[in-house]
């Protein structure tokens, strides 16, 4: 089951925003060569006031730390490394970047 983490500043992502994201990632799992049933993708928004956040020591509060686990299923090394799976989460990435209101 996979589950991403987004440890985010207090509205940095509008709800509509959120769903997008977890709609996403639902579907690069979802998607062939995965095909991991929907429900079991997991996306979780871990909210935190403002001056709680600290990047090298200074606290910044447009960033956002995205975690990222694979519990119980073992992906084959050619699936993990693909250029595809590999790109798309740099889609995903890149998009939440130039989404983010900073």
């Amino acid at each position: 089951m996979p589950l991403h983490r987004f440890f985010v500043p207090t509205g940095l992502y509008t709800p509509e925003d959120k769903a997008a994201i977890s709609e996403a990632i639902t579907k690069l799992y979802s998607s062939p060569p995965a095909s991991l049933p929907p429900f079991y993708v997991v996306v979780l928004f871990i909210e935190f006031e403002k001056g709680n956040f600290f990047n090298g020591g200074k606290a910044t509060d447009g960033m956002a730390r995205i975690t990222i686990e694979h519990v119980a299923r073992n992906f084959t090394p050619e699936y993990v490394c693909s250029i595809n799976f590999v790109q798309t989460l740099n889609l995903c990435t890149v998009t939440l970047h130039a989404n983010a209101v900073l």
